[in-house]
């Protein structure tokens, strides 16, 4: 077993320094790739051609340099990570993440923008504004089309009331235990403000906050692709009559298709060297985005319910996890682990998410049965850190 240690260790440690390098690398790369101008212009952050706060929207105290700004108003000063964060309201790696995709879209742009033709001095060269202005109509569009409280209703099933000029429900990110409605929307700018969890936005960024994905994501949820473009995965409503093992099970097979979809769950392991096709497959690996709310009956929560797995607010308390099933000696899954990969500040509670009530079932439950002697770990990401460097004898005492 120490040599087994050593070995373990050692991989470890080389793996870490190796992410740390990667994270490092992106974060340098992020910092640089564009200057605050650019990133005002692409986030719609301009009044006059000229850059607004991204905290305060006001540009007559805003100062840039090419990769930092200030702002006088507000006193919000820093680097383009910072102005990306606090314009969507986002993490330092979602933010990261975003300028990737933005720096992805203008690479596209340029490689498949056709060289101009050349034409004579005195004749006027042809404009072609489709490629610059379809995006900014395909969101103009998406905004004008879906109203906020629609959309609100459509993904969380809540119920407004108006009082006066004010429409509010009680929040509906499953994370916001919200007791009296603190989520106010205005259908009239589409907009939403919760004054309890400061969350805020358009249309757009609600369905970004409440599925935890990218800005391109949410535009194809709110404007499907076109039907020569490739479909997602259907996943249908839950049978009513299902037994509650085979209810958790059918749980967990949700939350895998979901995974196979979702490229923030698919980032997180990919980050700590654990996106292996084979090991997401082989651990039914998952995330909830909170789409297990749309399939589930008022039976089915009650059996969740009595398993641990929907809280009181008769939401998943797994949402915005990655998940991992726990297996009985039989098969069949018995519980679920969660660890929560939102870091999102409004998130309360430990990142290590279990069905409440007693613990059952077992991370990697064929392997004792497979051999003689098992390496346990504190936790199971540790474990499936561990499998993926070829130590298949693996489990877990699930400590958090």
């Amino acid at each position: 077993m120490s040599e087994i240690k050593k070995v373990y260790r050692n991989k470890e440690e080389k793996s870490t320094k190796s992410l740390v390098a990667k994270r490092e690398k992106r974060r340098q790369i992020a910092l640089t790739v564009f200057s605050i101008a650019e990133l005002a212009k692409h986030l719609k952050l301009q009044r006059d051609s000229k850059p607004l706060c991204p905290n305060c929207k006001e540009s007559d105290k805003f100062e840039v340099t090419k990769n930092e700004f200030k702002c006088k108003s507000c006193k919000q000063k820093g680097h383009a990570i910072k102005f990306v964060k606090l314009a969507l309201n986002l993490s330092d790696w979602k933010a990261i993440y975003h300028i990737e995709e933005l720096a992805k879209q203008n690479t596209s742009k340029q490689v498949n923008e056709p060289k101009p033709k050349s034409t004579p001095q005195n004749q006027a060269k042809p404009t072609n504004t489709t490629t610059s202005t379809q995006p900014k109509k395909r969101i103009e569009k998406i905004k004008s089309h879906n109203k906020i409280s629609d959309i609100v209703t459509k993904y969380a099933n809540v119920t407004f009331k108006t009082t006066g000029n004010a429409t509010m429900c009680r929040c509906p990110f499953p994370d916001h235990e919200d007791k009296t409605p603190s989520f106010s929307v205005n259908d009239a700018k589409n907009l939403f403000h919760c004054f309890g969890c400061s969350r805020k936005g358009d249309v757009i960024a609600f369905v970004q906050q409440f599925k935890n994905c990218s800005f391109k994501e949410a535009l194809d949820l709110l404007d499907p692709p076109t039907p020569n473009s490739k479909p997602s995965t259907n996943i249908t409503v839950i049978p009513q009559k299902t037994s509650k093992w085979q209810l958790l099970k059918r749980c967990t097979e949700v939350f895998h298709d979901t995974l196979l979809e979702n490229q923030t769950a698919q980032q997180f392991l990919q980050d700590r060297g654990l996106f292996d096709g084979d090991m997401v497959k082989h651990f039914a690996i998952g995330f909830d985005d909170g789409k297990i709310n749309q399939l589930l009956s008022s039976e089915h929560i009650q059996t969740l319910s009595e398993l641990g797995v929907i809280n009181g607010n008769d939401k998943c308390r797994f949402y915005r996890s990655l998940t991992v099933p726990l297996w009985d000696a039989d098969g069949n899954v018995v519980s679920i682990y969660g660890r929560r990969i939102s870091s999102d500040k409004n998130s309360k509670g430990s990142k290590h998410q279990f069905a409440k009530g007693n613990l059952n079932g077992l991370f990697n439950a064929t392997v004792f049965k497979a051999v003689n002697e098992i390496i346990l770990t504190e936790g199971i990401i540790d474990g499936l850190s561990l499998w993926t460097m070829g130590f298949k004898n693996v489990s877990s005492i699930f400590s958090a």
